[in-house]
């Protein structure tokens, strides 16, 4: 969670029309340079380091936090827009295209968490917090599949405009229109400025700022990639490749995003996956309706506000939703505890198992929410759609881990004891909560035989 609160200075002879992503950050940057980082918006900005100032590693340190925030809520926001959709063509396909890209935010994450080891920084796995950052791109905000949710992660996505491909029909101004940025105090911040921002501070690390065999704690790609994560853009900082293999996996990350040195064709970046998408669900809705997009799931569902519009008022699907808000925060806490443990262990092994056991979990968790209405008595849309359920992703009021290893084992125990509760609730005997309670019983066993 981001608590610094940056300010704003805008100066309209350096780059008029244009919006910078970050402020409050003094730069020794060209003009030039600046058109790197800068995005949508009416106005040009000029980067102010923070007062007091910051020490160089430091300051990288709060921007890789700032960045694995920002990976992580893309990340829950692209999964709940696959959730909202149907699984009958073309909706499939855009399903399996928003999946993969959300994959590789998920690789993004566990590359910033590597980047982090490697400088001697905490590890975080937290999501936007208040007050809201304007290093952020845009607020987070849990909403389904739509010609405006799909403008905003272009916008969020995009490089430079002037690195976009010419022969693309990309307008600027018809994409902010979808994506609701008119007013002259809003834009959307591109993604890809903070990568280029990380990658001028790292260039300026000296060797020693760089842990020497910290590769051992850091997460391994082969892991992560057997778990379905094909593309991912995750390597290790080693002591070999010290300083560029930092450099090169922070280019990396941001190149993937908005792909300003891609052929649009070879690797598509994930600001050109988007637009196409956009594209294509303009002209399925210019001819299908807009109802016929995804389903009507709720904007940012909730299980613990029972005066929201978007409670899940129905009794299975409220506890589902407690349901899987608990395994969300489980399956955070094994990939931290995973970076957490000894190389080589058994105990590294089984979190990472479980971890992916835990994705597999949610995403069967969150079909069956969108099979349930979101009121006791079923409600319809404005476009005549039935109001269903879908998955919360509220998370917990901390993320903060115990220190010491024997208090974290049993942190896993009472996630295992409350999550049969909750299971248990259900009043359901069917194959997933039979599955669901065994691989609890199985965590314990493990837990019990390291931690007795």
């Amino acid at each position: 969670m981001t608590r610094f609160k940056f300010q704003f200075e805008t100066e309209e002879t350096i780059l008029p029309k244009i919006n910078h992503s970050f402020t409050d950050f003094k730069s020794t940057l060209t003009k030039e340079n600046l058109v790197a980082f800068s995005t949508i918006g009416v106005k040009a900005v000029i980067l102010k380091r923070q007062k007091p100032a910051m020490e160089l590693v430091d300051e990288l340190i709060f921007l890789l936090h700032t960045a694995a925030e920002i990976e992580h809520s893309l990340m829950v926001q692209y999964l709940y827009s696959v959730f909202s959709l149907p699984t009958t063509s073309p909706h499939s396909e855009w399903r399996n295209e928003i999946m993969t890209i959300a994959r590789e935010e998920m690789g993004h994450l566990m590359a910033v968490q590597n980047i982090l080891i490697a400088v001697g920084g905490a590890l975080n796995f937290e999501r936007e917090d208040y007050p809201y950052n304007d290093i952020y791109p845009f607020h987070f905000r849990l909403e389904p599949f739509s010609i405006s949710a799909l403008a905003k992660y272009v916008l969020a996505e995009m490089p430079a405009p002037d690195q976009i491909p010419a022969g693309l029909g990309f307008n600027l101004e018809t994409v902010k229109q979808d994506a609701k940025v008119e007013a002259p105090d809003e834009s959307i911040q591109r993604v890809g400025a903070l990568f280029n921002l990380l990658t001028d501070l790292a260039s300026q690390l000296k060797t020693e700022n760089i842990f020497a065999h910290s590769e051992n704690r850091q997460a391994d790609p082969e892991v992560w990639t057997g778990g379905g994560i094909h593309q991912l853009i995750m390597s290790k900082v080693t002591q070999l490749n010290g300083q560029n293999g930092l450099i090169d996996l922070i280019k990396a990350i941001g190149l993937q995003g908005e792909g300003s040195e891609e052929s649009p064709e070879n690797d598509p970046s994930h600001f050109l996956r988007f637009f196409r998408l956009y594209q294509a669900a303009k002209n399925y809705a210019a001819q299908n309706g807009e109802a016929s997009l995804a389903r009507s799931v709720p904007v940012n569902p909730t299980v613990s506000n029972a005066d929201s519009p978007s409670y899940l008022e129905n009794n299975d699907a409220y506890k589902w939703g407690v349901i899987f808000n608990h395994r969300y925060r489980w399956l955070l806490l094994n990939i931290h505890h995973h970076l957490l443990a000894a190389p080589g262990s058994r105990e590294r092994t089984q979190l990472s198992r479980w971890a992916f056991a835990d994705m597999r979990f949610l995403s069967t968790i969150s079909a069956l929410l969108t099979d349930l209405p979101q009121h006791s008595s079923p409600q319809t849309d404005a476009l005549g759609r039935l109001k269903v359920a879908a998955a919360p992703f509220e998370l917990p009021y901390s993320l903060n881990l115990p220190a010491n290893a024997s208090e974290l084992w049993n942190y896993h125990k009472r996630f295992a004891a409350h999550s049969t509760e909750q299971l248990n609730s259900t009043n359901l005997n069917t194959p997933f909560i039979t599955e669901l309670k065994t691989n609890n019983q199985t965590r314990l066993t493990f837990i019990n035989l390291i931690n007795p």
